[in-house]
């Protein structure tokens, strides 16, 4: 089976939606876990990847940047969990809502700072994500 990073990502999303994400492999929760992330700070910025559902998945996702070598970004992703407080825990996407939605000037300004320095990119995800699921290629096969 040739490589297609694209086919792998559409198989997990998809397994992702219909089953949840408790249900997928490590290896496939780390693919939706980066995905995730890139797509939601890159439209919207850090608020917004935690205010949505993907901040249900905000120590997974920290513990999915360091696995695949991704330090920079799971620096910056350590002092975002610390402006967020509490908010990054909550499970219940309505409370973690409410709890973003109070955060202080200075908290959201201390976002803003750290979207700009997951922008610059010090790491290249994709290239680190690529790598992870080559070496993890049988957690992603069709069964």
């Amino acid at each position: 089976m040739a490589f297609d990073l694209f086919d792998i990502s559409v198989r997990t999303f998809e397994r992702f939606f219909m089953l949840g994400f408790g249900e997928l492999n490590s290896e496939e929760q780390t693919l939706v876990c980066i995905r995730t992330l890139i797509g939601e700070v890159d439209n919207g910025g850090f608020h917004q990847w935690v205010y949505n559902s993907s901040g249900q998945m905000a120590v997974e996702t920290y513990a999915a940047l360091k696995r695949i070598g991704a330090h920079a970004t799971a620096s910056i992703l350590d002092k975002v969990l610390q402006v967020v407080g509490e908010a990054h825990r909550e499970k219940h996407t309505q409370t973690r809502q409410l709890l973003m939605e109070d955060l202080s000037d200075d908290q959201e300004e201390a976002l803003q700072a750290l979207d700009r320095e997951f922008w610059k990119r010090g790491d290249d995800l994709e290239a680190l994500l690529i790598t992870h699921i080559e070496i993890h290629r049988e957690a992603f096969e069709e069964g």
